[in-house]
């Protein structure tokens, strides 16, 4: 519960080499303005040892350490938006007592280039670190277990590791990460939310876990570094542009998806018309049925053959002549190879 406190003479208290000037503004909790070298803090004590960050109060300290204890309370949380808009913090270093990153906690800090983290943070929330322009470093511990939306969008990080513990993400997580190269997504994961790293061009490659169910609307759309990527056979769902398409929704035809043959996956790439190849190690392509790097008159005869019943094409034979994507070969894909081979309509 938090206790009331109303401090009517000013008092500095020496406590740890630091000087503290209490101070309340709040009258449902107990406030007090801290100060020392590195930092000057608001912070909201709960009661029972523990206490939050309300408010950084030292707008010109480049390096800002905060301590584990403030007044012998424990610092556990740091509130909304506490260092919101910080124009000069170039560092900060988040004590391992910390469980809890409120929403917009380093909100628009355009200067903040590194975090050292809490080894025992549980949870980032949405927006804890958007828009940090600068922001190239921070750790994720494995001790976290949820990250918000846009947490990280519009930073500077440039390899990014998220522990094999985590498993939920926020939607547009990475957004806007325009130096972003390295994603390792942790294994457990179960769907990639929606934009999670949209428009990051410089995104070269992303580790999937095996297990993953669903990748979710625009998921890598504008990462046109992405050249390949491995959609594992356990994805049920693969929603509108989350692969292969650039920031105006046109095909990347520089992209290369790896696949199995039946699932999602497969039957994203192919109604997208998206180059693949499956992961036995075949080449794929729409409409290329002996898989030799090209779509033309060998390709709509075999199909027709298939059609006709004169000769059944292999399994992956059927994939890529199944241009439709309807799951049958039928007289409707023999014409839109042929169609493509004469150069009426592309697939």
């Amino acid at each position: 519960m938090k206790r009331i406190a109303a401090f009517t003479l000013a008092l500095t208290v020496i406590f740890g080499g630091a000087a503290y000037l209490p101070c309340a503004v709040d009258s449902g909790a107990i406030v007090a303005h801290a100060e020392n070298s590195t930092g000057a803090f608001v912070i909201n004590e709960f009661g029972n040892g523990t206490c939050s960050i309300k408010k950084c109060v030292s707008p010109n300290t480049e390096n800002i350490v905060i301590p584990e204890t403030i007044f012998g309370n424990t610092v556990v949380e740091i509130d909304e938006n506490a260092f919101m808009f910080h124009k000069n913090m170039k560092t900060v270093v988040i004590p391992d007592t910390v469980k809890i990153i409120h929403e917009g906690a380093f909100y628009s800090c355009y200067e903040l280039t590194s975090v050292q983290m809490s080894k025992n943070v549980e949870v980032l929330e949405d927006q804890a670190f958007f828009d940090c322009t600068k922001l190239s470093y921070i750790n994720i511990p494995s001790s976290v277990m949820y990250i918000g939306r846009i947490c990280f969008a519009n930073t500077a990080l440039k390899n990014v590791t998220i522990p094999s513990t985590q498993t939920v993400l926020g939607s547009e997580l990475f957004s806007g990460c325009k130096d972003l190269e390295t994603l390792v997504l942790p294994s457990k994961l179960d769907s990639i939310p929606q934009s999670m790293c949209y428009d990051c061009p410089k995104l070269r490659s992303v580790t999937i876990p095996d297990g993953l169910c669903y990748i979710s609307d625009e998921a890598f759309r504008g990462c046109t570094g992405l050249k390949s990527l491995t959609i594992p056979a356990s994805v049920q769902n693969v929603g509108y542009y989350a692969i292969g398409f650039d920031i105006n929704t046109q095909k990347d035809s520089g992209f290369t998806a790896r696949v199995t043959a039946g699932t999602a996956g497969e039957t994203y790439v192919k109604q997208n018309g998206l180059n693949y190849v499956y992961a036995g190690g075949s080449s794929g392509g729409a409409g290329d049925v002996n898989s030799d790097g090209k779509v033309n008159v060998t390709d709509v005869s075999k199909t027709a053959a298939q059609v006709k019943g004169v000769k059944s094409l292999d399994s992956a034979g059927k994939s890529k002549a199944d241009v439709n994507g309807d799951g049958k070969v039928n007289v409707t894909d023999v014409s839109k190879i042929a169609a493509q081979v004469k150069g009426i309509k592309k697939l």
